[in-house]
């Protein structure tokens, strides 16, 4: 009787390693944590 409901199946590890590669990704783009993509300047009218 080892099998059966009694811990983690790793039914979610495929899930987590999208997460952790999205995070990183995120996190080089610079936009982990909800800071806003840095964006151009406006151009100045003459």
């Amino acid at each position: 009787m080892g099998a059966g409901h009694g811990g983690a199946s790793g039914r979610y590890d495929a899930l987590r390693d999208v997460a952790s590669d999205l995070a990183f990704l995120l996190a080089a783009l610079g936009l982990a944590h909800g800071a806003a993509a840095p964006s151009a300047p406006a151009p100045q009218r003459a």
